[in-house]
Protein backbone atom coordinates (compact mmCIF):
# COMPACT_ATOMS: atom_id res chain seq x y z
CA UNK A 1 0.00 0.00 0.00
CA UNK A 2 3.14 2.19 -0.12
CA UNK A 3 3.38 2.33 -3.74
CA UNK A 4 -0.34 2.16 -4.48
CA UNK A 5 -1.42 4.81 -2.30
CA UNK A 6 -5.33 4.40 -3.09
CA UNK A 7 -5.18 1.03 -2.02
CA UNK A 8 -4.49 1.83 1.52
CA UNK A 9 -8.78 3.08 1.50
CA UNK A 10 -10.05 0.14 0.71
CA UNK A 11 -7.51 -2.96 0.95
CA UNK A 12 -4.62 -2.08 2.80
CA UNK A 13 -2.24 -4.62 3.37
CA UNK A 14 -2.52 -4.76 7.21
CA UNK A 15 -0.35 -7.94 7.99
CA UNK A 16 2.17 -6.49 5.63
CA UNK A 17 4.34 -9.10 3.20
CA UNK A 18 6.01 -11.50 5.18
CA UNK A 19 2.82 -13.63 4.83
CA UNK A 20 2.54 -13.31 1.10
CA UNK A 21 6.17 -13.96 0.33
CA UNK A 22 5.41 -17.42 2.35
CA UNK A 23 2.60 -17.85 0.41
CA UNK A 24 3.41 -17.24 -2.70
CA UNK A 25 7.00 -19.40 -2.26
CA UNK A 26 4.51 -22.58 -0.76
CA UNK A 27 2.73 -22.34 -4.16
CA UNK A 28 5.58 -22.26 -6.15
CA UNK A 29 6.72 -24.73 -4.42
CA UNK A 30 3.78 -27.31 -4.94
CA UNK A 31 3.89 -26.09 -8.33
CA UNK A 32 7.47 -26.92 -9.26
CA UNK A 33 8.50 -29.46 -6.02
CA UNK A 34 11.93 -27.03 -6.18
CA UNK A 35 13.33 -26.86 -2.84
CA UNK A 36 14.79 -23.47 -2.82
CA UNK A 37 11.05 -22.22 -2.66
CA UNK A 38 10.40 -24.92 0.38
CA UNK A 39 13.12 -23.48 2.35
CA UNK A 40 12.16 -19.81 1.01
CA UNK A 41 9.11 -20.29 2.71
CA UNK A 42 10.14 -22.31 6.34
CA UNK A 43 12.58 -19.60 6.22
CA UNK A 44 9.77 -16.77 7.18
CA UNK A 45 9.00 -16.13 10.73
CA UNK A 46 5.54 -17.76 10.84
CA UNK A 47 3.07 -17.03 13.36
CA UNK A 48 -0.41 -18.29 14.56
CA UNK A 49 -3.17 -15.63 13.35
CA UNK A 50 -7.05 -14.71 14.34
CA UNK A 51 -8.05 -14.81 10.85
CA UNK A 52 -7.62 -16.13 6.84
CA UNK A 53 -8.28 -13.37 4.41
CA UNK A 54 -7.15 -11.91 1.30
CA UNK A 55 -4.60 -9.60 3.45
CA UNK A 56 -3.49 -12.37 6.05
CA UNK A 57 -2.33 -15.93 4.18
CA UNK A 58 -0.37 -17.08 7.57
CA UNK A 59 -2.55 -19.72 8.59
CA UNK A 60 -3.10 -20.76 4.20
CA UNK A 61 0.85 -21.06 4.97
CA UNK A 62 1.10 -22.97 8.18
CA UNK A 63 -1.78 -25.47 6.64
CA UNK A 64 0.22 -25.98 3.55
CA UNK A 65 3.58 -26.22 4.95
CA UNK A 66 2.04 -28.85 7.81
CA UNK A 67 1.40 -30.96 4.98
CA UNK A 68 3.73 -31.06 2.80
CA UNK A 69 6.68 -31.11 5.54
CA UNK A 70 4.48 -33.48 8.13
CA UNK A 71 6.94 -31.08 10.74
CA UNK A 72 5.48 -31.03 14.23
CA UNK A 73 5.67 -27.03 14.76
CA UNK A 74 3.55 -26.71 11.40
CA UNK A 75 1.29 -29.22 12.21
CA UNK A 76 1.15 -27.78 15.90
CA UNK A 77 0.03 -24.44 14.87
CA UNK A 78 -2.25 -25.76 11.86
CA UNK A 79 -3.90 -27.15 14.82
CA UNK A 80 -3.68 -24.47 17.41
CA UNK A 81 -5.68 -21.99 14.37
CA UNK A 82 -8.42 -24.71 13.55
CA UNK A 83 -9.52 -25.28 17.47
CA UNK A 84 -8.83 -21.97 18.62
CA UNK A 85 -11.38 -20.66 15.99
CA UNK A 86 -13.54 -23.13 15.62
CA UNK A 87 -13.80 -25.09 18.94
CA UNK A 88 -14.16 -21.69 21.25
CA UNK A 89 -17.88 -21.15 21.89
CA UNK A 90 -16.96 -17.92 22.75
CA UNK A 91 -16.19 -16.81 19.44
CA UNK A 92 -19.60 -17.80 18.17
CA UNK A 93 -23.16 -16.77 18.04
CA UNK A 94 -26.20 -18.28 19.57
CA UNK A 95 -26.51 -20.37 16.04
CA UNK A 96 -22.95 -21.41 16.04
CA UNK A 97 -21.46 -18.74 13.48
CA UNK A 98 -17.32 -17.78 14.39
CA UNK A 99 -17.81 -14.35 14.40
CA UNK A 100 -14.52 -12.69 13.51
CA UNK A 101 -15.05 -9.09 12.83
CA UNK A 102 -18.31 -7.05 10.83
CA UNK A 103 -16.76 -6.77 7.41
CA UNK A 104 -17.88 -10.14 5.91
CA UNK A 105 -18.22 -11.90 8.77
CA UNK A 106 -19.99 -14.65 6.93
CA UNK A 107 -16.76 -14.49 4.48
CA UNK A 108 -14.16 -14.32 7.48
CA UNK A 109 -16.29 -17.77 8.73
CA UNK A 110 -16.20 -18.91 5.38
CA UNK A 111 -12.35 -18.71 4.88
CA UNK A 112 -11.89 -20.70 8.26
CA UNK A 113 -14.06 -23.60 7.31
CA UNK A 114 -12.23 -24.06 3.83
CA UNK A 115 -8.86 -23.92 5.63
CA UNK A 116 -10.14 -26.27 8.74
CA UNK A 117 -11.74 -28.72 6.35
CA UNK A 118 -8.98 -28.86 3.78
CA UNK A 119 -6.02 -28.84 7.03
CA UNK A 120 -8.55 -31.92 7.60
CA UNK A 121 -9.15 -33.88 4.27
CA UNK A 122 -5.19 -33.11 3.36
CA UNK A 123 -4.71 -35.69 6.64
CA UNK A 124 -2.88 -32.80 8.82
CA UNK A 125 -2.95 -34.64 12.30
CA UNK A 126 -5.00 -33.08 15.38
CA UNK A 127 -7.57 -30.99 13.25
CA UNK A 128 -10.38 -32.35 14.46
CA UNK A 129 -12.86 -29.46 12.95
CA UNK A 130 -15.02 -30.88 10.46
CA UNK A 131 -18.46 -30.54 12.10
CA UNK A 132 -18.22 -26.68 13.53
CA UNK A 133 -16.59 -25.88 10.00
CA UNK A 134 -19.30 -27.50 8.18
CA UNK A 135 -21.66 -25.66 10.10
CA UNK A 136 -20.11 -22.67 8.94
CA UNK A 137 -21.10 -23.38 5.64
CA UNK A 138 -24.91 -24.82 6.71
CA UNK A 139 -25.80 -21.77 8.54
CA UNK A 140 -24.99 -19.52 5.47
CA UNK A 141 -27.38 -21.91 3.35
CA UNK A 142 -30.18 -21.41 5.95
CA UNK A 143 -29.49 -23.81 9.15
CA UNK A 144 -30.23 -21.07 11.39
CA UNK A 145 -32.75 -19.07 13.33
CA UNK A 146 -33.95 -17.13 10.86
CA UNK A 147 -34.21 -19.87 8.18
CA UNK A 148 -32.37 -17.36 5.72
CA UNK A 149 -30.24 -17.83 3.29
CA UNK A 150 -27.16 -15.53 3.07
CA UNK A 151 -26.47 -16.84 -0.32
CA UNK A 152 -28.75 -14.87 -2.73
CA UNK A 153 -30.89 -16.90 -5.13
CA UNK A 154 -30.45 -20.21 -2.61
CA UNK A 155 -33.73 -21.43 -0.69
CA UNK A 156 -36.92 -19.47 -0.28
CA UNK A 157 -36.24 -16.48 1.92
CA UNK A 158 -32.07 -14.77 0.80
CA UNK A 159 -31.38 -11.62 0.29
CA UNK A 160 -33.32 -9.47 -2.43
CA UNK A 161 -31.24 -6.27 -2.33
CA UNK A 162 -28.14 -6.96 -2.31
CA UNK A 163 -25.76 -4.01 -2.42
CA UNK A 164 -24.87 -4.07 -5.84
CA UNK A 165 -25.17 -0.98 -9.07
CA UNK A 166 -25.56 -3.07 -11.61
CA UNK A 167 -28.07 -5.98 -10.11
CA UNK A 168 -30.22 -2.71 -8.81
CA UNK A 169 -30.85 -1.25 -12.23
CA UNK A 170 -33.91 -1.65 -13.96
CA UNK A 171 -32.50 -1.36 -17.69
CA UNK A 172 -30.70 0.82 -19.84
CA UNK A 173 -29.88 5.01 -19.69
CA UNK A 174 -30.74 7.21 -17.20
CA UNK A 175 -32.77 6.67 -14.10
CA UNK A 176 -32.60 3.41 -14.38
CA UNK A 177 -30.80 2.86 -11.86
CA UNK A 178 -31.30 4.00 -8.21
CA UNK A 179 -29.54 2.91 -4.34
CA UNK A 180 -32.79 4.13 -2.81
CA UNK A 181 -35.07 2.32 -5.39
CA UNK A 182 -38.01 0.87 -3.09
CA UNK A 183 -38.69 -3.18 -3.43
CA UNK A 184 -36.40 -6.00 -4.46
CA UNK A 185 -33.62 -5.29 -6.85
CA UNK A 186 -34.46 -5.95 -10.35
CA UNK A 187 -31.89 -8.48 -11.32
CA UNK A 188 -30.80 -11.51 -9.54
CA UNK A 189 -26.89 -11.85 -8.47
CA UNK A 190 -27.09 -15.42 -8.09
CA UNK A 191 -24.71 -16.80 -6.16
CA UNK A 192 -23.68 -13.56 -4.43
CA UNK A 193 -22.56 -14.51 -0.86
CA UNK A 194 -23.52 -10.66 1.25
CA UNK A 195 -21.64 -9.91 3.99
CA UNK A 196 -23.94 -10.73 6.42
CA UNK A 197 -24.21 -10.46 10.41
CA UNK A 198 -22.17 -7.49 11.74
CA UNK A 199 -22.29 -8.06 14.56
CA UNK A 200 -21.81 -11.16 17.20
CA UNK A 201 -25.73 -11.69 17.22
CA UNK A 202 -27.55 -13.53 14.74
CA UNK A 203 -30.24 -10.93 14.04
CA UNK A 204 -28.03 -8.34 13.60
CA UNK A 205 -28.25 -8.44 9.59
CA UNK A 206 -30.65 -6.04 7.34
CA UNK A 207 -31.52 -6.70 3.69
CA UNK A 208 -30.82 -3.22 2.92
CA UNK A 209 -29.36 -2.27 -0.51
CA UNK A 210 -27.67 0.60 1.18
CA UNK A 211 -26.37 -1.51 3.89
CA UNK A 212 -22.96 -2.17 3.15
CA UNK A 213 -21.70 -3.76 6.11
CA UNK A 214 -24.44 -6.85 6.44
CA UNK A 215 -25.18 -6.58 2.43
CA UNK A 216 -22.24 -6.02 0.58
CA UNK A 217 -20.77 -8.60 -1.79
CA UNK A 218 -17.19 -9.28 -3.35
CA UNK A 219 -15.37 -12.02 -5.02
CA UNK A 220 -13.46 -12.20 -2.48
CA UNK A 221 -16.19 -13.38 -0.50
CA UNK A 222 -17.07 -16.15 -2.56
CA UNK A 223 -13.74 -17.67 -2.59
CA UNK A 224 -13.53 -19.79 0.78
CA UNK A 225 -17.02 -20.45 0.80
CA UNK A 226 -17.22 -22.36 -2.67
CA UNK A 227 -13.81 -24.09 -1.71
CA UNK A 228 -15.47 -25.45 1.39
CA UNK A 229 -18.58 -26.46 -0.52
CA UNK A 230 -15.62 -28.59 -2.42
CA UNK A 231 -14.15 -30.03 0.32
CA UNK A 232 -17.77 -31.04 1.79
CA UNK A 233 -18.40 -32.48 -1.91
CA UNK A 234 -15.64 -34.49 -1.76
CA UNK A 235 -17.24 -36.50 1.66
CA UNK A 236 -20.44 -36.62 0.18
CA UNK A 237 -20.21 -40.25 -0.83
CA UNK A 238 -18.17 -41.85 -3.80
CA UNK A 239 -14.47 -42.60 -3.30
CA UNK A 240 -13.14 -38.72 -3.78
CA UNK A 241 -9.79 -38.04 -1.48
CA UNK A 242 -7.83 -34.81 -2.27
CA UNK A 243 -5.55 -34.99 -5.37
CA UNK A 244 -2.74 -36.38 -5.20
CA UNK A 245 0.58 -33.55 -5.55
CA UNK A 246 1.42 -33.79 -9.56
CA UNK A 247 5.11 -33.94 -10.49
CA UNK A 248 6.76 -31.56 -11.88
CA UNK A 249 7.41 -31.37 -15.71
CA UNK A 250 10.28 -29.09 -17.59
CA UNK A 251 9.07 -26.06 -18.96
CA UNK A 252 8.31 -25.75 -22.82
CA UNK A 253 10.35 -22.83 -24.66
CA UNK A 254 7.48 -19.77 -24.65
CA UNK A 255 6.08 -19.58 -28.49
CA UNK A 256 3.48 -16.80 -29.08
CA UNK A 257 0.12 -18.18 -30.39
CA UNK A 258 -3.00 -16.98 -31.12
CA UNK A 259 -5.51 -16.32 -28.68
CA UNK A 260 -8.47 -19.37 -29.03
CA UNK A 261 -11.60 -19.08 -30.29
CA UNK A 262 -14.26 -19.52 -27.30
CA UNK A 263 -16.04 -22.70 -27.56
CA UNK A 264 -19.90 -23.45 -26.88
CA UNK A 265 -20.10 -25.25 -23.09
CA UNK A 266 -19.89 -28.72 -24.38
CA UNK A 267 -22.54 -30.90 -22.59
CA UNK A 268 -21.57 -32.30 -19.41
CA UNK A 269 -20.78 -36.61 -19.80
CA UNK A 270 -22.77 -38.98 -18.17
CA UNK A 271 -21.13 -38.74 -14.15
CA UNK A 272 -20.22 -42.40 -12.90
CA UNK A 273 -20.08 -40.85 -9.53
CA UNK A 274 -23.22 -38.99 -9.16
CA UNK A 275 -23.25 -36.78 -6.04
CA UNK A 276 -25.65 -38.02 -3.40
CA UNK A 277 -29.45 -36.24 -2.99
CA UNK A 278 -28.75 -35.90 0.75
CA UNK A 279 -25.58 -33.41 -0.79
CA UNK A 280 -27.42 -31.77 -2.82
CA UNK A 281 -27.73 -28.67 -1.46
CA UNK A 282 -24.02 -27.97 -1.70
CA UNK A 283 -24.12 -29.10 -5.72
CA UNK A 284 -26.19 -25.90 -6.07
CA UNK A 285 -24.84 -23.94 -3.97
CA UNK A 286 -21.08 -24.36 -6.17
CA UNK A 287 -23.63 -23.82 -9.62
CA UNK A 288 -24.46 -20.71 -8.07
CA UNK A 289 -21.28 -19.07 -6.79
CA UNK A 290 -19.61 -19.85 -10.09
CA UNK A 291 -23.11 -17.75 -11.74
CA UNK A 292 -21.69 -15.00 -9.26
CA UNK A 293 -17.90 -14.60 -10.33
CA UNK A 294 -19.46 -14.75 -14.19
CA UNK A 295 -21.75 -11.40 -13.39
CA UNK A 296 -18.75 -9.75 -11.88
CA UNK A 297 -17.00 -10.11 -15.33
CA UNK A 298 -15.20 -7.26 -16.86
CA UNK A 299 -14.53 -6.76 -20.54
CA UNK A 300 -15.77 -8.41 -23.64
CA UNK A 301 -17.99 -11.19 -22.56
CA UNK A 302 -17.57 -14.45 -24.12
CA UNK A 303 -20.19 -16.39 -26.42
CA UNK A 304 -21.14 -18.89 -23.69
CA UNK A 305 -21.67 -15.83 -20.58
CA UNK A 306 -24.91 -17.40 -18.85
CA UNK A 307 -25.43 -14.11 -16.81
CA UNK A 308 -27.66 -12.79 -19.77
CA UNK A 309 -28.51 -9.27 -17.70
CA UNK A 310 -24.54 -8.11 -18.14
CA UNK A 311 -22.64 -6.83 -21.13
CA UNK A 312 -19.14 -5.55 -22.27
CA UNK A 313 -17.80 -3.20 -20.58
CA UNK A 314 -14.41 -0.86 -19.31
CA UNK A 315 -13.26 -1.96 -23.09
CA UNK A 316 -11.20 1.11 -22.63
CA UNK A 317 -9.28 -0.05 -19.99
CA UNK A 318 -5.56 -0.53 -20.27
CA UNK A 319 -5.88 -3.93 -19.42
CA UNK A 320 -9.07 -5.51 -20.47
CA UNK A 321 -10.43 -7.85 -18.36
CA UNK A 322 -10.80 -9.16 -14.87
CA UNK A 323 -12.92 -9.35 -11.95
CA UNK A 324 -14.84 -6.17 -10.25
CA UNK A 325 -14.09 -6.15 -7.03
CA UNK A 326 -17.57 -5.84 -5.19
CA UNK A 327 -21.22 -4.17 -6.43
CA UNK A 328 -18.75 -1.11 -7.67
CA UNK A 329 -16.43 -1.46 -10.85
CA UNK A 330 -13.00 -1.00 -9.60
CA UNK A 331 -10.32 -3.64 -10.48
CA UNK A 332 -8.51 -4.04 -7.08
CA UNK A 333 -5.49 -6.65 -8.29
CA UNK A 334 -4.28 -7.61 -4.64
CA UNK A 335 -8.07 -8.81 -3.63
CA UNK A 336 -8.56 -10.37 -7.08
CA UNK A 337 -5.39 -12.39 -6.80
CA UNK A 338 -6.56 -13.41 -3.03
CA UNK A 339 -9.71 -14.88 -4.28
CA UNK A 340 -8.43 -16.45 -7.49
CA UNK A 341 -5.77 -18.20 -5.10
CA UNK A 342 -8.42 -19.40 -2.83
CA UNK A 343 -10.69 -21.21 -5.85
CA UNK A 344 -7.61 -22.79 -7.07
CA UNK A 345 -6.52 -24.29 -4.16
CA UNK A 346 -9.95 -26.25 -3.51
CA UNK A 347 -9.89 -26.84 -7.42
CA UNK A 348 -7.01 -28.37 -7.63
CA UNK A 349 -6.92 -30.19 -4.03
CA UNK A 350 -10.79 -31.27 -4.63
CA UNK A 351 -10.81 -31.37 -8.62
CA UNK A 352 -13.54 -34.47 -8.42
CA UNK A 353 -15.88 -32.46 -6.09
CA UNK A 354 -15.77 -29.89 -9.22
CA UNK A 355 -16.63 -32.75 -12.03
CA UNK A 356 -19.35 -34.68 -10.08
CA UNK A 357 -21.14 -31.27 -9.69
CA UNK A 358 -20.76 -30.98 -13.52
CA UNK A 359 -18.64 -27.28 -12.38
CA UNK A 360 -15.06 -28.45 -13.89
CA UNK A 361 -15.25 -26.37 -17.02
CA UNK A 362 -17.08 -24.13 -15.04
CA UNK A 363 -14.23 -23.38 -12.35
CA UNK A 364 -11.76 -23.25 -14.91
CA UNK A 365 -13.26 -20.76 -17.15
CA UNK A 366 -13.76 -18.80 -13.60
CA UNK A 367 -9.95 -18.90 -12.76
CA UNK A 368 -8.91 -18.43 -16.29
CA UNK A 369 -10.87 -15.06 -16.54
CA UNK A 370 -8.24 -13.71 -13.74
CA UNK A 371 -4.92 -15.48 -14.67
CA UNK A 372 -5.48 -13.88 -18.28
CA UNK A 373 -5.89 -10.78 -16.42
CA UNK A 374 -2.93 -11.08 -14.38
CA UNK A 375 -0.81 -11.99 -16.99
CA UNK A 376 -1.48 -9.08 -19.31
CA UNK A 377 -1.21 -7.08 -15.93
CA UNK A 378 2.14 -8.10 -15.89
CA UNK A 379 3.49 -5.42 -18.50
CA UNK A 380 7.08 -5.60 -17.55
CA UNK A 381 9.73 -8.48 -15.32
CA UNK A 382 9.35 -5.91 -12.34
CA UNK A 383 6.36 -4.13 -13.08
CA UNK A 384 2.35 -5.11 -12.62
CA UNK A 385 -0.52 -2.96 -12.74
CA UNK A 386 -2.63 -3.50 -9.40
CA UNK A 387 -5.24 -1.78 -9.93
CA UNK A 388 -7.77 0.14 -12.61
CA UNK A 389 -10.23 3.10 -11.30
CA UNK A 390 -10.25 4.95 -8.41
CA UNK A 391 -12.33 4.34 -5.58
CA UNK A 392 -13.67 7.45 -4.57
CA UNK A 393 -14.43 8.23 -7.78
CA UNK A 394 -15.87 4.93 -9.15
CA UNK A 395 -18.34 5.06 -5.48
CA UNK A 396 -19.60 8.03 -6.76
CA UNK A 397 -20.90 6.59 -9.50
CA UNK A 398 -24.67 4.18 -9.21
CA UNK A 399 -25.00 2.93 -12.61
CA UNK A 400 -24.05 -0.11 -14.86
CA UNK A 401 -20.42 -0.64 -15.71
CA UNK A 402 -21.66 -0.69 -19.23
CA UNK A 403 -22.51 2.67 -19.36
CA UNK A 404 -19.91 4.31 -17.25
CA UNK A 405 -17.49 6.86 -18.21
CA UNK A 406 -15.70 8.05 -15.68
CA UNK A 407 -11.60 8.39 -15.60
CA UNK A 408 -10.04 4.71 -15.15
CA UNK A 409 -6.65 5.31 -14.44
CA UNK A 410 -3.88 2.29 -13.88
CA UNK A 411 -2.29 2.12 -10.85
CA UNK A 412 0.87 -0.12 -10.72
CA UNK A 413 4.10 -1.62 -8.64
CA UNK A 414 7.38 -1.86 -9.82
CA UNK A 415 11.35 -1.69 -8.83
CA UNK A 416 11.11 2.32 -7.79
CA UNK A 417 7.47 1.44 -6.30
CA UNK A 418 7.50 -1.89 -5.05
CA UNK A 419 4.81 -4.09 -3.26
CA UNK A 420 5.86 -7.01 -2.41
CA UNK A 421 2.53 -8.43 -1.06
CA UNK A 422 0.75 -7.64 -4.29
CA UNK A 423 3.70 -9.39 -6.28
CA UNK A 424 3.62 -12.54 -4.09
CA UNK A 425 0.27 -13.09 -4.20
CA UNK A 426 -0.14 -13.18 -7.66
CA UNK A 427 2.32 -14.89 -8.06
CA UNK A 428 0.52 -17.35 -5.56
CA UNK A 429 -2.54 -17.56 -7.81
CA UNK A 430 -0.56 -17.92 -10.77
CA UNK A 431 1.53 -20.84 -9.41
CA UNK A 432 -1.95 -22.54 -8.08
CA UNK A 433 -3.66 -21.98 -11.49
CA UNK A 434 -0.42 -23.73 -12.98
CA UNK A 435 -1.26 -26.42 -11.25
CA UNK A 436 -5.22 -26.79 -12.02
CA UNK A 437 -4.17 -26.02 -15.74
CA UNK A 438 -1.29 -29.15 -16.02
CA UNK A 439 -2.59 -31.69 -18.48
CA UNK A 440 -5.24 -29.30 -20.13
CA UNK A 441 -5.20 -30.78 -23.78
CA UNK A 442 -7.27 -27.92 -24.95
CA UNK A 443 -4.60 -25.28 -24.06
CA UNK A 444 -1.42 -27.62 -23.20
CA UNK A 445 0.80 -24.09 -23.05
CA UNK A 446 -1.09 -22.29 -20.32
CA UNK A 447 -0.25 -24.04 -17.65
CA UNK A 448 3.64 -23.22 -18.34
CA UNK A 449 2.83 -19.58 -19.34
CA UNK A 450 1.30 -19.15 -15.86
CA UNK A 451 4.30 -20.62 -14.01
CA UNK A 452 6.69 -18.34 -16.04
CA UNK A 453 4.81 -15.13 -14.82
CA UNK A 454 4.31 -17.13 -11.34
CA UNK A 455 8.10 -17.06 -10.87
CA UNK A 456 9.32 -13.76 -12.58
CA UNK A 457 6.81 -12.10 -9.98
CA UNK A 458 7.77 -14.24 -7.06
CA UNK A 459 11.64 -12.70 -7.89
CA UNK A 460 9.68 -9.33 -8.01
CA UNK A 461 8.51 -9.77 -4.54
CA UNK A 462 11.29 -10.58 -3.20
CA UNK A 463 13.80 -8.58 -4.99
CA UNK A 464 12.13 -4.99 -4.12
CA UNK A 465 9.91 -5.25 -0.69
CA UNK A 466 7.42 -2.76 -0.08
CA UNK A 467 3.88 -3.03 0.82
CA UNK A 468 1.72 -2.47 -2.33
CA UNK A 469 -0.96 -0.34 -0.68
CA UNK A 470 2.14 2.38 -0.05
CA UNK A 471 2.34 2.29 -3.90
CA UNK A 472 -1.01 1.94 -4.57
CA UNK A 473 -2.35 4.66 -2.01
CA UNK A 474 -6.28 4.87 -3.40
CA UNK A 475 -6.29 1.07 -3.10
Amino acid sequence: SDSIPDAANFYNSWSGFQDELAWGAVWLYRATKDNTYLNKAKAINLYTPTEFSWDNKMAGVQILLAHVTKETGYIQNARNFCNNLLNDNNRKTNDGLVFIQQWGSLRHASNVAFACLAGQALGIPGISTKVPAKRQIDYILGDNSRKFSYLVGFGKSYPKKPHHRGASCAGVGVGQCDINRPGDNPKVLMGALVGGPKAKDDNAYSDERNDYICNEVTTDYNAGFQSALAVILSDCGGDDKPEPEPEPEPEPEPEPEPEPEPEPEPEPEPNPNPIPASCSKYKTALRLSLLFYEAQRSGKLPPNQRVKWRGDSALGDEIVGGYYDAGDYVKFGFPMAAATTMVAWGAMDFKSSYQRAGQWDNVKAMIKWATDYFIEAHTSKYELVGQIGLGDVDHAYWGRPEEMTMRRPSLRISASKPGSDLAAETAAALAAASIVFKGDQANPEYSAKCLRHAKELYEFAEKYKGKYSDSIPDA
